[in-house]
């Protein structure tokens, strides 16, 4: 699905084409920046090695209005309605 976006691979990761993507991110921005100030959630999934310190910048972000954790249990959203 991303791959239109993907200018080039490089040791095993996907350089993005900016000029492509800047509008799509910017936007999802606004969707994001809108849902919080109607009070609604918004779930940050990032599964990769090595995110514990954007982990620890987004609990000192937070504050007492998030929840942050270093493990994700799949399904955990997709499979709700099953547990």
């Amino acid at each position: 699905m991303f791959a239109q976006f993907v200018y080039a691979n490089r040791s095993g990761l996907s350089i993005i084409d900016l000029d492509q993507t800047l509008p799509i991110l910017r936007r999802t921005a606004a969707l994001v920046r809108d849902v919080v100030k109607d009070d609604g959630v918004v779930v940050f999934v990032g599964t990769r090695s090595g995110m514990q310190r954007s982990l620890e910048r987004a609990k000192e972000r937070l504050g007492d209005n998030g929840y942050t954790t270093a493990k994700w249990m799949p399904g955990l959203l997709t499979n709700a309605e099953t547990l």
